[in-house]
């Protein structure tokens, strides 16, 4: 959502919505203004190895979606990754250093956030991940694609008419 209806009463929507997500007893994560790169700690706990075609990292580099014994989840995740890397490996330029660095962000920021979205997860329930501000860097593009490809709701929102959306 880019821009308020009512600036004066901006905030209080936003208060009664997130009540409401919160009565509703839904998973909720909130970032503002963009995603903090991940850590020296989580990339060194993705597990990663050496590769010659961008499709044998994606399919290695799922092992490090262990959600536990959730298998329905698991599949979600190990699908919106796959999907969203291989639309990646389309991109003029892409190679698998760049495209294993990529998979590296998007698997720390999932492991930083995965045990608040999906705690207590069965199937129906539906996640809600809210970024406040404009998305502009790729990388975080790439990680709301992915989340959207799993039972979580992604909402941006920009009060700011000025700013300028990347994403589409």
């Amino acid at each position: 959502i880019n821009g308020a209806q009512n600036p004066a009463n901006y905030e209080n929507e936003l208060a009664r919505f997130y009540q409401s997500l919160i009565d509703s007893k839904r998973n909720v994560v909130i970032v503002e203004k963009s995603l903090e790169p991940p850590t020296m700690d989580e990339i060194n706990k993705i597990q990663r190895g050496n590769y010659r075609f961008i499709e044998d990292m994606i399919k290695s580099m799922t092992i490090n979606f262990a959600l536990g014994v959730n298998v329905e989840l698991q599949k979600y995740a190990v699908h919106a990754f796959a999907k969203v890397m291989l639309d990646e490996a389309k991109k003029p330029g892409m190679n698998v250093n760049k495209a294993t660095n990529t998979a590296v962000y998007l698997l720390s920021w999932f492991k930083r956030w995965q045990s608040v979205l999906f705690s207590g997860w069965s199937a129906p329930a539906t996640a809600c991940f809210i970024f406040f501000g404009p998305v502009k860097k790729d990388k975080e593009i790439l990680f709301l694609k992915l989340l959207s490809y799993m039972p979580v709701d992604v909402l941006i929102l920009s009060p700011d008419l000025n700013d300028l959306f990347t994403l589409e």
